[in-house]
């Protein structure tokens, strides 16, 4: 674990290099908020992670921080939130299965997992673990625990870890809905009266702490938010559904930028919605099925979805010194020679 850690910090030292994209938006965010107003009231699902970043910016960086020294406190940042939740999920997987599991568990996060290039990346792919991994170890406890009242505990806690999860990134809330359905659905099967009162409050304690813990989410992003959002901006859900069966299934740019030309949400929703149901009146059912079918297919292949290509260049803050440095970002980076402007 020790000789791991000290790879990403070698790796980070040696990197030295901005990541662009939505990672290089909300760093631009948080640095200079003035300069987000459009990016945040486009995508607002990050204004939580931006209004975190920036008071961790306030408090332990300053206006005078050189762009090298604030992307590389991000970036470490960003190792410490992926190894502690990897610990958080190996203690999962030794306390819901064995030791012998937690073992593997431990083998392939620890020198697989530990060491992606997204150590590079502060952004919510990273940081939604860390309220993930918590929540894991306190579904455990919900399992395990005997007392009544450290269930309750328990059942609190997840609802209010979920808030940041939601927070962080919407898409992970997927994990409380399955276990939501799955602890009703047994409840409502199981015999046993008390037992089944007991658990049933529990769920209704985890919804209502993420419904108050949601509340206070709320007054957190609009005291503490950097950013003014620009109401009405915002991509609708339907724009991402239109993305995801369109082309290939994969981003899909120029919808983006379509999108974006009807300016407010509801003409964008409405806009997408049409749209989808065009595309799905153009394929039929069973061509539905084989694209969905493709889709799949690519996106489990290789796991970059059959882009067949590592992206852009991404240039470091320096040029390349030394056989070492020259290796590093041979391995984790694009167009390493050529120096940031």
């Amino acid at each position: 674990m020790i000789m791991i850690v000290a790879l990403q910090v070698l790796i980070l030292l040696n990197t030295q290099t901005p990541i662009g994209w939505d990672v290089g938006d909300v760093m631009n965010a948080v640095i200079h908020p003035r300069s987000g107003i459009e990016y945040v009231s486009i995508n607002p699902n990050n204004l939580f992670l931006i209004s975190i970043h920036h008071s961790l910016y306030q408090l332990f960086l300053s206006q005078g921080t050189s762009l090298a020294t604030t992307w590389l406190f991000f970036q470490i940042l960003t190792a410490i939130e992926l190894d502690f939740s990897i610990i958080c999920i190996v203690l999962f997987t030794y306390k819901v299965f064995n030791r012998r599991v937690a073992l593997n568990a431990y083998l392939l996060f620890f020198f697989l997992f530990m060491l992606t290039p997204y150590i590079q990346t502060p952004y919510s792919d990273i940081a939604v673990l860390v309220p993930i991994s918590l929540a894991l170890l306190c579904f455990a406890g919900l399992e395990t625990a005997t007392h009544v009242y450290l269930k309750l505990l328990f059942a609190i806690l997840i609802g209010f870890l979920f808030v940041v999860v939601y927070e962080t990134k919407p898409s992970g809330i997927v994990l409380l809905i399955a276990w939501t359905l799955d602890d009703i659905t047994r409840e409502l099967l199981n015999k046993h009266k008390s037992r089944k009162t007991l658990n049933l409050i529990v769920v209704l304690v985890v919804m209502l702490s993420f419904v108050g813990g949601q509340y206070v989410a709320n007054k957190f992003v609009e005291t503490h938010s950097p950013v003014r959002v620009v109401k009405n901006r915002a991509l609708p859900w339907q724009h991402f559904v239109l993305i995801g069966m369109t082309g290939n299934g994969g981003y899909n740019s120029p919808i983006r930028h379509t999108t974006l030309d009807f300016v407010t949400t509801k003409k964008m929703a409405q806009y997408s919605s049409q749209q989808i149901s065009k595309r799905l009146n153009t394929l039929g059912f069973v061509s539905y099925l084989q694209f969905l079918a493709g889709k799949q297919i690519r996106n489990t292949d290789r796991g970059d979805f059959s882009w067949g290509q590592e992206g852009i260049p991404q240039p470091p803050f320096n040029r390349t010194k030394g056989s070492l440095q020259d290796r590093i970002r041979s391995v984790y980076l694009i167009g390493a020679g050529i120096r940031l402007i």
